[in-house]
């Protein structure tokens, strides 16, 4: 089994980094120039653990909203773990912001971080351009 040390956490667009660690300090990958929206997705890699931590990951959860930084969180089916839509903040605190889950340092889940540069937009989603 991989420990948390060894876990990797993906930016979409190729860079690879392990995930900071109380043993590691790296530098943070940077995503494309003009990233602004970011999609993260948590898979479940040990369902099991889900409980224990699930109140730390909640927290977590609603401090993003009150941060302004989540606009949505939601389940990915079928019952495979969740994706948050996040904006409003670089890449680095994005990726901090991550690696603070409970469920990501718990190794509940495996985070992929997918960075987007908005080009068109519905009216109502015009706040998200750059």
């Amino acid at each position: 089994m991989i420990s948390f040390a060894e876990r990797s956490l993906t930016w979409r667009h190729g860079c690879t980094r392990k995930p900071l660690s109380h043993h590691h300090h790296l530098i943070p990958s940077t995503p494309p120039d003009g990233a602004i929206m970011f999609v993260i997705n948590l898979r479940f890699a040990d369902k099991t653990k889900a409980p224990k931590f699930m109140d730390g990951h909640n927290a977590w959860i609603k401090r993003g909203f009150d941060d302004g930084v989540f606009l949505l969180v939601g389940s990915l089916q079928p019952n495979a773990g969740g994706t948050i839509v996040a904006h409003n903040a670089p890449a680095a605190e994005i990726e901090a912001r991550v690696q603070d889950d409970p469920f990501v340092i718990e190794g509940v889940v495996e985070a992929e971080i997918l960075a987007i540069s908005p080009t068109r937009t519905d009216e109502r989603l015009a706040f998200l351009k750059a």
